[in-house]
């Protein structure tokens, strides 16, 4: 059919049926997505990406998720004329300590600055153990802690978690050693059980009392809180004590290094070794108690 002049410069300004095709198509998506979008929004605020939906924040501070570090607080006792004075005294006075370097069970160091008024404040992170040394132009000060009511002394202390701030109140100094007021363990909880760590003979709940607690590298710091426990994989004898510091690793009554000269194998034992105590144990990880080495090689048969 032959259109006139008009109909066809009207035609030219409508879309083609194609493109009038394609158009409706992205119509119809985009109502899709509006549909969605709400949904979307309900999923996103609820998955903890910083909203107030249950999701959890590494590190928040939102409830059952409490911040990661804990805040430690104290103050060196002054020195005046040689007398420590409590930070009290109204007088000017000199601290007896200027930085304090905190050391991790992984030996990770961080050293901290004492304010002019004798006062620190720490940051650390909980479920740790530390120790805390003192330092004074070239002195050092390593700080004695009691973990429990006991008269046991330690180079450590424990960080549980807790929201309270840790205050260790005055630090004394007696030769090279310092001492904290407030022992740390009397702000510990770490079985919410309410006593506090000093007072509870079995701070984490496990059944074994603190005083029995295994130290597999015997480094004075229980495995529990012991970053650095790597040499511990190795345990002939299975009795909670690593080869590398245990004195008879297969626990055959036959010292590892029986003659006590620094090496295990320079004096091996065989059957006919009139005293055990005066050579090596021949097989240090199998238990031979006799010794016996019949080719004499110095390795006994059991673990040849």
């Amino acid at each position: 059919m032959t259109r006139s002049g008009n109909e066809r410069e009207y035609q030219k300004g409508l879309p083609s049926d194609r493109t009038h095709f394609e158009f409706m198509k992205l119509i119809s998506k985009f109502r899709y997505f509006l549909l969605l979008f709400p949904v979307l929004f309900f999923l996103s605020c609820g998955s903890g990406g910083g909203g107030s939906g249950t999701g959890e924040v590494l590190g928040g501070t939102e409830a059952g998720n409490p911040p990661a570090l804990r805040t430690i607080t104290g103050t060196v006792a002054q020195v005046v004329g040689g007398a420590l004075l409590t930070p009290q005294a109204a007088v000017v006075a000199n601290c007896t300590a200027d930085t304090l370097t905190v050391t991790d069970t992984a030996a990770s160091e961080a050293n901290f600055q004492i304010e002019d008024d004798c006062t620190f404040t720490l940051s650390l992170a909980f479920e740790k153990a530390y120790s805390i040394i003192f330092i004074k132009g070239s002195n050092e000060y390593q700080t004695i802690f009691h973990n429990n009511n006991t008269a046991l002394s330690e180079f450590y202390f424990v960080l549980s978690s807790d929201s309270e701030t840790m205050n260790l109140d005055v630090v004394f100094f007696v030769g090279s050693r310092a001492f904290p007021t407030n022992e740390p363990a009397i702000h510990n909880d770490q079985d919410q059980d309410g006593t506090n760590d000093f007072d509870d003979t079995d701070d984490d709940n496990d059944g074994t009392l603190d005083t029995s607690e295994l130290d597999c590298d015997l480094d004075d710091i229980p495995n529990d809180y012991d970053l650095e426990t790597s040499i511990c994989d190795d345990d002939a004898d299975a009795d909670g004590i690593a080869d590398a510091v245990d004195t008879d690793d297969d626990d055959d009554g036959i010292p590892d290094d029986g003659d006590a000269s620094g090496s295990e194998t320079d004096t091996p034992c065989n059957h006919y070794t009139y005293s055990y105590d005066a050579c090596d144990d021949n097989c240090r990880t199998t238990s031979n108690a006799t010794q016996i080495d019949l080719d004499f090689d110095g390795t006994g048969d059991a673990c040849e």
